[in-house]
């Protein structure tokens, strides 16, 4: 029989036909802490590969992310539940979330200020934001009932008040029932069909192709109907904040010149790459 340490060995090497080294590394631990509870990689205690141990390789092996495995994921220190009916919260969204509550803690936002996520889907920025700077008035909408179930269940579970409502952000009527906004958050889809040979194959077999992608003849559809938006329901002076792809920042400048309304600037993340997209609407002074 044995170790847990040549168990956790052999777990990794079984990934490597289909991960690299790295990732299966941290595949492996994520298995063996979260789902086996096993913290010390290095135990010589005996361990028994059993059907869920061999359940949880088909999956991987089959692409199957690990997130949607485990039914939970990661985000700015909290855990969200995720399964298919969502995407799963990447790092560099951690990043738009921050800018946000940065620009609160500084006074550019008010502390009681009414913000809006437009394509909430796990809710993991909008539960952020509240619990994070719990004044916040908080509202976030998606196009998908399931997605909704799905944030409003997180957000119960960590006590985020959050106002969440059903909602087509390309449909120009649904927005006439809404207030204004300090500030109006999103991450909408934005790959175009004709990328999706470029992509990992477990986003494209797993997560939901709602939340991803675009038409490939308007692959800013949803950044320029949200700035229309804003100009009749964000506040003088409000922010939108985009998260973006990262190699279309040259287009996106192409695409701003028809919202001279708005002054904006692009912000990288981590790794340098162009990533947030930060539009603050002109005051009317400002414009003239």
């Amino acid at each position: 029989m044995p170790s847990i340490r040549e168990a956790r060995e052999a777990f990794r090497d079984a990934l490597l036909p289909v991960y690299e080294i790295g990732e299966a590394n941290q595949l492996t631990r994520i298995i063996f802490e979260d789902a086996f509870k096993l913290f010390d990689a290095q135990s010589s205690e005996p361990f028994v590969f059993g059907q869920y141990t061999d359940e949880f390789l088909t999956k991987l092996l089959a692409h199957v992310p690990v997130q949607y495995l485990m039914g939970k994921a990661d985000f700015y220190g909290r855990k969200f539940i995720v399964d298919y009916r969502v995407l799963i919260p990447r790092q560099e969204t951690e990043e738009l979330v921050f800018e946000i509550l940065q620009r609160v803690k500084s006074g550019q936002i008010s502390p009681n200020a009414r913000g809006l996520e437009i394509g909430t889907g796990s809710g993991c920025i909008a539960s952020t934001l509240q619990l994070e700077s719990p004044t916040l008035d908080i509202w976030a909408c998606d196009i998908s009932r399931e997605a909704l179930d799905v944030a409003e269940y997180s957000a119960a579970k960590l006590n985020a008040q959050v106002h969440f409502l059903q909602m087509d952000a390309l449909d120009s009527n649904a927005w006439n029932p809404l207030p204004q906004f300090d500030f109006i958050v999103s991450n909408p889809p934005y790959i175009p069909y004709d990328e999706r040979a470029q992509m990992d194959p477990g986003v494209i077999q797993n997560e939901p192709a709602l939340a991803l992608f675009v038409a490939d003849d308007d692959p800013f559809i949803f950044y320029k109907t949200i700035l229309d938006q804003g100009r009749k329901h964000l506040l003088a002076g409000g922010f939108i904040f985009f998260e973006i792809n990262a190699l279309r920042r040259q287009q996106m400048t192409l695409m701003m010149a028809d919202f001279d309304d708005y002054e904006y600037e692009f912000k990288k993340d981590i790794n340098g790459m162009d990533r947030m997209l930060i539009c603050t609407r002109r005051k009317r002074a400002q414009m003239i």
